[in-house]
């Protein structure tokens, strides 16, 4: 008996619904002939909490004597509301002659299905089920082309590693944050979750500690047989800028003796190319943007629209932009389904110009999947909900545009020197935007009056405009996802700043959402007009840790680190040895703070929150599949 485990119901029967075969339904698992499709729900397996160890330990008060954890070999217990389903797959393994690992094609899910085989002992012949999307022609193929499980043990490797780094740092500095810096109020510390929350907090005392500055721009119009053309001054540069009233009124009188000036007109032609394919975060940008959702829910939606219920999207836990070059054949037949949709049909004769751009369908830039977007599958609206039509359609909506003509646009500049000082003025006019993905996304362009290069003009008005120097802007869930993932720009390290850029910065498609909402239920931050403030106690937290903790850079060491051992660059038990120091150093950092820093918060907040966090610790772990730490703090 082959048995197909997946990583959750809806891949189990989408799974099952594409096997040959007589299919009978039974009490956690499909009948498909001679095969069997089973599922977990999410991990079903957890990393035991520190009492599991030692009882005496259920205590942080006798804990935090004895950190960092002296535990060498960590123990995994299957969740309460899973220990059913847990039975019911080792029941199956029994009578298993192969098992082919379905989870969902990534780190995570190659340790969920990895280690339910590992812990009960299974020693049989295992293939790899690799699929993107739910759809049957996906399915399909996937199921044509599994591969050895064994290709992937190195994978396994470094997501279990990333799993048991995670919960010492998370479990042992909790406690020590908690107990020695925060009299009790509970302070949750993850890898992650620290230096995100300290991003929002060195933005907004920035944004606290800005004094604004006065500059001086310049306005000249000048006259044209087709209307006046206002020029000018106002460069970008702070170094260029205009910071005194003086010079400014000295440069204007100046000028004026000129009374007339000679132009130069230079014109282009600008390419503007589609934008890229959705990833995850980029996904989660536009919802936000455009509809104020959080991250957690426009993953949430993605995730409705890709279960087996409806099929109508990829796997949306994606860090990619591009599709494989074997489903470009695909893309059309998507696109026709697409403007059979009313949002669309106006579009359909523009589906003559669609053509598969070999930017986008490159299979060298494909990374664990591939971008995130519709499928094969014709969508029913009848089925969705409100906002998962919007969610479809904003899929709908960038797919098509990546199948269209770049946007062409004639720029026009109109400028003229005065020594140093150069005025400008720039016109635009879109060349073919009907025939463009423009079409999809119209935008308004303001062209110039027509002037000959070399033209002679007059001047008709000279002034001088007061400006103010603008502090940055307060982060909203889109610009914090895109900071997460270019965090490389505030490291000054070359070294580190390489390997954040080559990782794409702190967490990943599919924790990135998590560690958001966990700063917002921890009372870390708080969202007022689409905006992430800092409060008080978030602020306390950030300044009480050790610095390290507070670095990005950690993540960076980690994730390069990990990337060593999934390759077999790096033997895990060495990554381990490093993170059970570093742990200790940070620890130790704690400890040496005592009497010197305190982390003091809202305490009606803390009362209010922490009975349920410390319940939720468990009940976290792995509700949802993107907690790849169980629970613990990333």
């Amino acid at each position: 008996m082959r048995l197909y485990i997946a990583e959750k119901p809806s891949l189990g029967k989408a799974i099952a619904e594409n096997l040959p075969g007589v299919k009978s339904r039974d009490d956690g698992f499909i009948r498909v002939g001679t095969d069997v499709v089973t599922w977990a729900h999410g991990h079903i397996l957890e990393l035991a909490p520190p009492e599991a160890y030692n009882p005496a330990w259920k205590s942080w008060n006798t804990a935090v004597n004895v950190l960092p954890y002296p535990i060498e070999c960590f123990k995994l217990l299957p969740k309460p509301d899973s220990k059913a389903q847990l039975r019911v797959i080792q029941s199956l393994l029994s009578q298993a002659t192969e098992v082919v690992n379905a989870g969902d094609p990534d780190r995570e899910g190659q340790m969920l299905i990895d280690e339910i085989l590992e812990s009960s002992a299974w020693k049989g012949p295992t293939l790899r089920l690799l699929i993107n999307a739910t759809d049957p022609v996906t399915v399909k193929k996937a199921l044509s082309s599994m591969r050895p499980n064994s290709e992937f043990f190195n994978l396994y490797q470094a997501a279990k590693c990333r799993s048991e780094a995670d919960w010492i740092i998370g479990m042992n500095l909790t406690v020590a944050a908690t107990k020695l810096l925060a009299n009790d109020e509970l302070v949750s510390v993850g890898r992650v979750q620290t230096p995100t929350l300290a991003l929002v907090v060195r933005r907004d005392e920035a944004i606290e500690k800005f004094g604004a500055r006065q500059f001086f721009s310049l306005e000249v119009t000048l006259e044209t047989p087709q209307g006046p053309i206002v020029l000018t001054y106002n460069p970008s540069d702070e170094s260029k800028r205009i910071w005194s009233e003086v010079d400014a009124k000295r440069i204007v009188e100046e000028v004026k003796k000129r009374q007339s000036v000679t132009v130069t007109v230079t014109t282009g032609i600008k390419k503007e190319s589609p934008p890229r394919l959705f990833m995850l975060r980029t996904f989660q940008g536009e919802c936000n943007s455009r509809y104020g959702w959080s991250a957690s829910k426009a993953l949430e939606l993605a995730q409705s629209l890709y279960d087996s219920k409806h099929q109508l999207a990829s796997y949306p836990r994606t860090d990619c932009e591009y599709m494989p070059a074997g489903q470009a054949n695909d893309a059309l037949t998507i696109a026709q389904h697409i403007v059979k949709q009313t949002s669309f049909t106006a579009f359909a004769p523009l589906l003559s110009l669609a053509v598969p751009r070999a930017s986008i369908y490159d299979s060298s830039k494909v990374t664990e999947h591939h971008a995130l977007t519709p499928t094969v599958k014709s969508a029913d609206f009848k089925t969705l909900t409100a906002d998962e039509q919007k969610a479809w359609l904003l899929l709908a909506e960038r797919f098509l545009m990546s199948l269209l003509p770049s946007h062409q646009i004639e720029e026009t500049v109109v400028s003229f020197s005065h020594g140093e000082i150069e005025f400008s003025a720039k016109g635009e006019v879109s060349l073919n935007m009907a025939q463009s993905w423009r079409a999809l996304a119209p935008h308004t362009y303001k062209p110039l009056p027509q002037v000959a290069d070399g033209a002679t003009l007059q001047m008709a008005g000279l002034r001088v405009v007061k400006g103010k120097t603008t502090p940055p802007k307060r982060y909203t869930e889109k610009t914090l996802l895109d900071d997460m993932s270019s965090v490389a720009k505030y490291v000054e390290d070359p070294k580190l700043k390489a390997i954040l850029k080559e990782t794409s910065g702190i967490g990943t498609a599919a924790t990135q959402a998590k560690i958001i909402e966990t700063l917002k239920e921890r009372g870390y931050v708080a969202v007022k007009n689409r905006e992430l403030i800092s409060t008080p106690f978030g602020r306390a937290v950030v300044h009480g840790l050790p610095e390290r903790l507070t670095d990005p850079c950690l993540t960076a060491l980690w994730e390069d680190a990990l990337g060593l051992i999934a390759a077999g660059g790096m033997k895990p038990g060495d990554y381990m040895l490093r993170v059970r120091g570093m742990c200790k150093q940070l620890v130790d950092d704690v400890r040496d703070s005592v009497g010197k820093k305190a982390i003091v918060g809202d305490k009606e907040l803390v009362k209010n929150k922490r009975a349920k966090l410390l319940e939720q610790r468990r009940s976290q772990q792995s509700s949802s599949r993107a907690s790849a730490t169980a629970g613990l703090p990333l």
